[in-house]
C-alpha cells in the first residue's frame, strides 16, 4: 500500500517556541530578522546562513536550507512571526521536519527554543547599544 501525502505529513515533526521581549517593540525587532541572509548574526549555533533562491527581505524567499551532514535535518521548514505582545513583542518559531535520528521532538523543541532565547536577548542587546549611541 503506497503512502499518501496525509501518511507521509503525519510523520514530520511539529513544533513551536516563543519568547517575548519587554524591551523591544516588533517593529524594532522585525527589520533585524528581515534581513534574511544575517539569520547567521542572531541564532546561536547557526554558523552561516547563505541565500539559496528569492530576494532578502521578499515573502517567499528561502532564507537557507539546512543540507545533509548538518545535525541530521531533512526537509526543515520553518516560519517566524513577530507580533506585538504588552509593552514589547513576541517571536514565534513554528516548524516541520522529518524526524532526527538521534533526537527526540522533546530535544528539537528544547534546540530551538533555547536557540530563540539566545537570539532575542541578542537582539535586545543589540537594540540596547544602538539606543544608547543615539543619546550621545
Amino acid at each position: 500500500m503506497a503512502n499518501s501525502c496525509d501518511e507521509q505529513k503525519q510523520s514530520k515533526w511539529q513544533g513551536k517556541a516563543l519568547v517575548e521581549l519587554e524591551g523591544a517593540k516588533a517593529e524594532q525587532i522585525w527589520p533585524l530578522l528581515q534581513d534574511f541572509f544575517g539569520l547567521d548574526k542572531w541564532f546561536p549555533t547557526l554558523s552561516t546562513c547563505l541565500p539559496v533562491e528569492g530576494v532578502s527581505g521578499q515573502p517567499g524567499c528561502v532564507r537557507y536550507s539546512i543540507v545533509d551532514g548538518n545535525v541530521g535535518f531533512n526537509s526543515y521548514v520553518s516560519t517566524v512571526k513577530v507580533s506585538a505582545k504588552g509593552e514589547g513583542c513576541q517571536i514565534e518559531w513554528k516548524y516541520e521536519v522529518e524526524p532526527v535520528n538521534g533526537w527526540t521532538l522533546e530535544d528539537l523543541d528544547f534546540f530551538i527554543g533555547s536557540g530563540l532565547k539566545v537570539m532575542a536577548q541578542r537582539m535586545e542587546a543589540a537594540l540596547q547599544v544602538f539606543q544608547a549611541s543615539m543619546n550621545h
